[in-house]
């Protein structure tokens, strides 16, 4: 009976293990498991008109770029010049995600409105270099370099403005507790959350219905050996509280992924100029897509504030 008890005890112990994980490689690892990649706006009304903005964005004739991290890593990019620019923006996109999914109803908006468009793939993602990815934390470093890369490339007196999708929201948001530069207008923030172990926390209860203990003690446990990266020391709430420039935040009030709490968590936090954009009944990323001409005019609207 001892060795049977013994053997159930070491199953149990093995099954943990795996199913931690599973969960630090699904949390942390875009390279890992290998799922098929779903785009933005799948199963939805609009489906067709997000594989149009997407393969606008692809076929684009834009340059491929590289950046060098601080840490050493080679970041890719896409850069779209826009004959007579107004403005340059910066759209990172979100966790798992795709440049051209994410931005594939405002991208071709954004540049036929007179922006320079620059998509940088996230660390860890698509053909960029990362072992693992870092809910913002990480990422949040590379926002002053794509900055400086864009100033040493493309010198110009145009305005600047940073556009974050969910975790690239997240990235934009925590990069606003760090010195900007002046050509740097404004931050529009589209459905990011708050805090990396809040965020896993929601989502393993929500997909998995997984208790927070002790599951989230021992995923904070994993990414503090692999990563150098405690969950719960890192909060774009923090970051608000430094932020200097305006702030325009986006989210849908049906959004089952990233609750749209955090977005109004991160307002009320924000003590930099601000304004909150609620769209009803949009779901995780899908703003722009349900209210596409609130969603336009709400830029429009900030643009035309901050450009001076």
């Amino acid at each position: 009976m001892k060795k049977i008890a013994l053997g159930i005890g070491i199953a149990g112990v093995g099954a943990y293990a795996a199913a931690m994980k599973y969960f630090f490689d699904l949390g942390f690892n875009a390279r890992k498991p290998n799922g098929e990649f779903q785009m933005i706006g799948a199963g939805t009304p609009y489906e067709e008109k997000g594989k149009e903005g997407a393969a606008w964005l692809n076929d684009f004739e834009s340059d491929t770029v590289y950046i060098t991290s601080v840490d050493g890593l080679k970041l890719k990019g896409h850069y779209f010049a826009c004959p007579g620019a107004k403005r340059t923006v910066i759209a990172f996109h979100g966790w798992r995600g795709r440049w051209y999914s994410d931005y594939a109803c405002m991208g071709r908006w954004l540049y036929e409105n007179g922006c320079n468009l620059l998509f940088p793939e996230q660390r860890c993602q698509n053909g960029s270099e990362g072992k693992y990815m870092g809910f913002g934390v990480t990422e949040s470093m590379d926002v002053p370099a794509w900055v400086a890369w864009l100033d040493e490339a493309h010198p110009s007196s145009l305005p600047v403005y940073i556009i974050g999708r969910s975790m690239g929201a997240a990235t934009v948001l925590m990069a606003c507790g760090k010195k900007l530069p002046d050509n740097v207008k404004g931050i529009i923030a589209d459905c990011g959350f708050t805090c990396p172990y809040e965020m896993l926390k929601v989502h393993a209860k929500d997909a998995f219905n997984i208790p927070e203990h002790p599951m989230m003690d021992t995923l904070n446990v994993i990414t503090k050996v692999k990563m150098g990266l405690d969950l719960k020391a890192h909060s774009t709430i923090d970051a608000m509280k430094q932020a200097e420039k305006p702030i325009l935040f986006i989210t849908g009030t049906a959004d089952t992924f990233v609750p749209s709490y955090m977005t109004r968590q991160n307002y009320e936090a924000c003590v930099s100029e601000k304004k909150l954009f609620l769209v009803e009944g949009a779901d995780h990323c899908m703003a722009d897509h349900v209210d596409f001409e609130g969603y336009t005019g709400e830029l429009t609207e900030f643009f035309s504030k901050y450009d001076a």
